[in-house]
């Protein structure tokens, strides 16, 4: 009988009670439930968020119960003494949520009127508006007036079309407020709504990130994902990603512990998570906050979780990309080679992968260009033999060869990795060396012949020249 009653005028004189609420206290609580049975039909949804003032009467149900300020007078109203959390505004927020099952009623839920859906929402969430301080002891579970209004924004912002007025509406930090509730259901539908938001805007406030890092301690698979795909959404916007870097020390470890999770999805939580590392420290860090990673163990965290945990390739060179951010930092180089960065570099390129190698013999050409200061962890590394096996490779294309002939001329010039680790048979050097060749230019037969030189102008090194067959190759 829905639609015959609202053609016969009844919604319309429902409407006409809006400005008496006050005056009528026995009558609130039926206006309520007839709102709320009204948008329960699927067919009616657009007409009633149209129907001139309705959306006001549904609002100022919800809001009879708090104290607040007319917003065309500035005066102040005392709420009726039943507080944020009665049946009356729960019936309010239910019709709300109701009606924004219709995507096509959001237009008219979120546009400018005597008082704004976000404005009202603030009015219900927080204990002090102007403070935005929250009740923790208020009730937070299923049907609660918390959890309706984080169900609210979720859809509401599934919608992408309404994202900036929420954004202007501080319907983040509504959400960041909702994300110290301890009802999993009210977290989950917060952390759904920030990874919205985030596909769109850089909800970048610092509140906000450690609100994430709040929501992602769960092992709720669905919960976990979402801040995974948050973190990852910010750090691509600069915005972000700045405000990610400044709070490196605390947010790494967090993203680190979102990896371990044994959540369903886990292979994606890695993958995004590695995303927003990568990105994180490829900012310019403080040398202290970098210190700090090192001194708690996080810059080891990553480094087993990229070498022995990831499993998907992806992921494994997202966080290599990141390893070699911090290793290309020179204040804090010592440190990194220190927590064998490099050697978890060298072990990645038993994956076989053409990014992974080529990040490791990127980061070894680096190294040799300071070889007489690294001699130890180089040989430590065995770097000759990893060079050799990365030309003899399968996926060892021509780019790599350039970059290890450059690597093999710049470690040949220090005597002591000479005499160790070319002048070593299992180094296979001259196999390399034919290898390299193969390249034709002429930078790159320049270092081989500088690796020849080396080698023939030591005692050892001829030896090996000779017993490896290298003459055919000269």
């Amino acid at each position: 009988t829905c639609p015959q009653v609202l053609e016969a005028g009844v919604l319309l004189k429902l409407v006409g009670y809006t400005s008496q609420l006050t005056e009528l206290p026995s009558l609130v609580d039926y206006l309520a439930v007839a709102v709320l049975n009204v948008s329960t039909h699927k067919d009616v949804r657009t007409y009633v968020a149209r129907t001139p003032g309705c959306l006001d009467l549904i609002i100022e149900l919800a809001l009879l119960g708090v104290s607040r300020k007319d917003p065309a007078t500035g005066d102040s109203i005392a709420g009726d003494g039943s507080g944020a959390d009665s049946d009356r505004t729960k019936s309010a927020l239910k019709t709300l949520l109701n009606l924004s099952l219709d995507s096509e009623t959001h237009e008219a839920l979120l546009e400018r009127r005597r008082r704004s859906l976000l404005d009202a929402l603030a009015l219900l969430v927080y204990e002090d508006r102007k403070a935005r301080t929250f009740d923790s002891s208020r009730p937070c579970g299923k049907d609660s007036t918390l959890h309706l209004i984080s169900l609210l924004l979720h859809i509401l912002t599934t919608n992408k079309t309404n994202h900036d007025q929420l954004m202007s509406g501080d319907a983040s930090k509504l959400l960041v407020c909702l994300a110290k509730t301890s009802n999993d259901e009210t977290r989950t539908a917060v952390a759904g709504s920030l990874y919205n938001m985030t596909q769109l805007n850089p909800v970048a406030e610092e509140t906000a990130i450690e609100a994430l890092v709040r929501l992602s301690k769960s092992s709720e698979n669905e919960r976990v994902l979402w801040c995974a795909w948050c973190f990852a959404n910010l750090s691509t916007y600069p915005k972000g990603r700045a405000m990610l870097g400044k709070l490196s020390a605390s947010l790494v470890p967090a993203l680190l512990g979102m990896m371990r999770s044994g959540v369903a999805d886990a292979e994606k939580v890695q993958y995004h998570c590695a995303v927003a590392v990568c990105n994180t420290l490829s900012v310019f860090l403080k040398k202290q906050h970098v210190l700090d990673m090192v001194a708690s163990g996080t810059v080891q965290d990553v480094i087993v979780i990229t070498v022995l945990r990831a499993n998907d390739v992806r992921t494994k060179q997202v966080l290599a990309q990141a390893l070699f951010n911090l290793l290309a930092r020179v204040d804090t180089r010592r440190e990194m080679i220190d927590c064998d960065v490099p050697m978890a570099l060298v072990r990645l390129t038993r994956v076989e992968d053409p990014i992974l190698n080529l990040l490791a013999t990127n980061m070894l050409k680096n190294l040799s260009c300071e070889a007489d200061k690294n001699v130890e962890k180089l040989l430590e590394m065995r770097v000759v033999r990893v060079l050799v096996s990365q030309c003899l490779s399968s996926s060892g294309g021509v780019q790599i060869k350039r970059k290890c002939a450059a690597t093999l001329a710049n470690l040949a010039a220090v005597p002591e990795i000479l005499d160790k680790g070319f002048c070593d048979r299992q180094s296979n050097i001259v196999s390399g060396v034919r290898s390299i060749a193969v390249a034709r230019d002429a930078e790159t037969l320049e270092y081989v012949a500088t690796i020849c030189y080396y080698l023939a102008a030591f005692e050892k090194g001829r030896d090996e020249l000779l017993a490896q067959e290298a003459v055919p190759v000269l």
